[in-house]
């Protein structure tokens, strides 16, 4: 059961003037044991016991607070202990605070058998205020106050109960009422309203624009506007209200994208869409004039072509575009007025961007009247292009060759492909030719293109050197006495196994020689016999004349005949054609090849013969053709 608080016993003593001789007592209790009281002073706000029956108190207003053993709390009940005196609270009244600013006032009326010697006070938290003579205090804030009278005896009497100021709220907003407005235009409008309970006129601001008790405001634009109301005590309230646009579906003008390579043109297209019911259009569109410039345009739509016009002013970085039709104009989305045509300057980033200084771009509808349009930037990249690094190379016959061309700036992934000689193309950036011949000499193109289809070729010339022919006869070469081995004349260096460094060596010893041969682009052979002496059945001569005067005129060994069972000799030029072929022991070559005299220089000779005994042997060796 709740816990109760029975009184029908309470006695409440009351003190002397200026006394501490007050007492509460006879206070009984209905619940659950054990009970948990604090009485509380409420003027000096101080706990002064826990018991049921409390002494020495003087006058005032004494609050208990009770609670059961089973935690049921009693409401706070309030005793007034008065003194003997005769001084009496006659009213109290008080004014509200507004705005929650200190402007309230409590007036206290007492009287006294004393007359008017009378003292007043109130008291706020732990603030006091006194009086002297009139009750009136004014300049006060919201909050709880209490109130008590001293005549100059000493007798004091307490208002029995607490003074509430209270600060009412500034005025209500009620839900904003608002009408949107047009893109561009300013036909949107608030409805504003209001309620206060302390006054019927109230002050509506709305930028700057004050009205007594009308809150509707029009021809505002879109935007966020503050809402200010105030009453006739300056409370105010405010609120931040929208006003949207319309839902229309705005002409979407888009700037386009590209990128090009420095010394290319990029082309940006210009489109459009909710283009509808168009009339006429003026724009300008800016860009950086040190990446770019405007060259041209191209691609006009179908429905514009003759009477669109472009003026572009390089200088200024400025592209305008004016059209006027004969009849208002829709197109489908996304559809391209044109595109407009960029000359590369340097490399980097532009944008194009367009003009949207109040009063530049203009799209109108057959009535003349403007069309709201959102405008969306493009932008330009100028990269750099492929560069390729190419340079003659020569190569000696036979060698192997690798080359791998530089390449330089470009963008992305690089494409290659070389142009052989024999016109054959192939796809990739490394060149190999591995035994290399006359048949690898000529031009070689390489192409480098990148992503952006920039392109840059390189011409490398190749040339094969020849490498020497040395043309030694054979392993080995039998001699008698001495023999003279000659390599072909006309190379820049000669190097013999001996140290030798001319193109001839006089071989009189017995062994293996070798030389090595280098032309003057560096480019060598290497070529070795082996000299062995032996007894000739032969004497050959080392050169002849023939020239038709009956002396030396063929070139011919004289054999020992009766000791040769087979015989033949093979005559070459220095490339190692056969020049001549015999069998017949007794015949001569008439240094002619195919009916035409052969020119002097050094010719090679070969013999094979079989001796009695049934032995071949080889014989090598060579001779001179003198004209």
């Amino acid at each position: 059961p709740p816990i109760q608080l029975i009184d029908d016993q309470l006695i409440n003593s009351p003190t002397t003037c200026s006394g501490q001789t007050g007492a509460i007592t006879g206070i009984r209790f209905q619940g659950q044991a054990p009970y948990y009281i604090t009485w509380t002073n409420l003027i000096s706000g101080n706990i002064i016991g826990h018991s049921p029956d409390i002494y020495n108190l003087g006058v005032g207003l004494y609050q208990i607070s009770l609670t059961d053993g089973n935690g049921c709390h009693m409401p706070d009940s309030t005793i007034e202990i008065k003194d003997v005196g005769n001084v009496l609270i006659d009213t109290v009244t008080n004014t509200g605070s507004f705005c929650n600013s200190n402007n309230a006032e409590i007036n206290v009326v007492a009287v006294s058998g004393l007359g008017s010697r009378i003292q007043y006070f109130i008291k706020h938290n732990n603030d006091t205020l006194i009086q002297w003579h009139n009750g009136i205090f004014p300049g006060l804030g919201p909050g709880v106050y209490y109130a008590w009278a001293s005549d100059s005896s000493g007798c004091t009497c307490v208002y029995d109960q607490p003074i509430v100021i209270t600060s009412p709220d500034g005025p209500v907003i009620n839900e904003p009422i608002v009408l949107p407005a047009t893109p561009g235009q300013a036909d949107g409008s608030i409805i504003l309203s209001a309620t206060s309970l302390v006054c019927d006129t109230l002050f509506y601001t709305i930028e700057g624009i004050t009205q007594i008790n009308d809150g509707y405001f029009d021809n505002l634009t879109t935007g966020d506007y503050l809402c200010v109301v105030t009453d006739e005590f300056g409370c105010s309230t405010s609120v931040l209200v929208t006003v949207p646009p319309f839902d229309i579906q705005m002409l979407q003008a888009i700037a386009g994208e590209d990128a090009t390579c420095l010394g290319h043109s990029a082309r940006i297209p210009v489109f459009v869409s909710n283009f509808n019911g168009v009339k006429s259009f003026e724009t300008k569109l800016i860009y950086n004039e040190n990446i770019m410039d405007c060259i041209g345009f191209t691609n006009v739509h179908d429905s514009l072509v003759g009477s669109i016009i472009p003026f572009s002013i390089p200088v200024a970085g400025r592209v305008a575009i004016s059209w006027t039709g004969v009849h208002s104009l829709s197109l489908p989305d996304n559809s391209v007025l044109l595109e407009l045509v960029f000359g590369s300057r340097d490399t980097g980033n532009s944008f194009v961007n367009w003009d949207v200084a109040p009063g530049v771009n203009h799209f109108l509808d057959h009535n003349g009247l403007e069309i709201p349009v959102n405008y969306d930037m493009g932008s330009v990249v100028v990269n750099n292009p492929p560069v390729a690094h190419l340079s003659d190379t020569l190569l000696c016959e036979k060698d192997d060759f690798s080359f791998q061309p530089t390449v330089t700036g470009g963008t992305g992934t690089l494409d290659f492909v070389w142009q052989l000689p024999s016109g054959d193309n192939i796809s990739q950036q490394e060149l190999i030719v591995n035994n290399a011949s006359a048949e690898n000499n000529g031009t070689y193109i390489f192409k480098v293109t990148d992503e952006q289809n920039c392109a840059d070729t390189a011409t490398l010339h190749l040339t094969v050197v020849p490498s020497p022919i040395i043309g030694f006869f054979g392993d080995t070469i039998h001699f008698e006495d001495q023999y003279q081995l000659e390599a072909p004349q006309g190379y820049a260096h000669y190097q013999w196994s001996s140290g030798d460094t001319l193109f001839y060596l006089n071989v009189s010893v017995e062994g293996l020689y070798s030389i090595i041969v280098k032309t003057t682009k560096g480019c060598s052979s290497a070529d070795s016999v082996m000299m062995l002496k032996t007894n000739f059945l032969f004497e050959i001569p080392n050169a002849f004349t023939p020239n038709g005067d009956g002396i030396n005129d063929l070139f011919r060994p004289v054999a020992t005949t009766e000791l040769i069972n087979e015989f033949n000799l093979k005559v070459f030029n220095k490339w190692g054609q056969m020049v001549y072929n015999s069998a017949g022991i007794n015949e001569g070559w008439d240094g002619s090849f195919k009916g035409l005299s052969s020119p002097a220089d050094l010719y090679f000779w070969k013999i094979i013969y079989q001796t009695l005994s049934g032995r071949t042997e080889e014989l090598y060796g060579n001779v001179m053709l003198i004209r």
